[in-house]
């Protein structure tokens, strides 16, 4: 009976379901939503997507009056597939690909939304 529970830690090494703890890592970035004139877009809505999913509870953002938008989400040490999606009615999806161990490291990202047609003008609420 011991001898069975010993194999439990190697087999689930082996199938990749056991992860030795290395700390915590987070996603912590911000940036400005704005638009090519530099002007800030409010309620834009930013995604972080980790494998094309979001990674938890804290992965979607509306950016306030300002354009500006903030995330503090868990990460892992891992080599997966990291995007930054924005989008706001009228304007062009906005996305950027990396790697997850670079987003990591990333601090900021200011993202420029481009309009749907270029005669809508956007003008901030208030």
């Amino acid at each position: 009976m011991i001898r069975r529970l010993a194999l439990i830690p190697v087999l689930l090494a082996a199938s990749g379901c056991f992860f030795l703890p290395y700390g915590d890592v987070f996603y912590s970035f911000g940036g400005i939503v704005s638009d090519p004139a530099g002007r800030p877009i409010a309620e834009a809505k930013v995604e972080i997507l980790l494998d094309g999913k979001h990674p938890g509870e804290l992965s979607v953002a509306l950016t306030d009056a300002e354009g500006k938008y903030l995330f503090f989400e868990r990460a892992c040490k891992c080599d997966r597939d990291f995007e930054v999606v924005a989008s706001k009615e009228g304007f062009e999806r906005y996305s950027k690909k990396m790697g997850s161990r670079a987003a990591a490291r990333l601090r900021r990202q200011d993202i420029v939304l481009k309009s749907l047609n270029d005669q809508i003008s956007y003008s901030p609420p208030g």
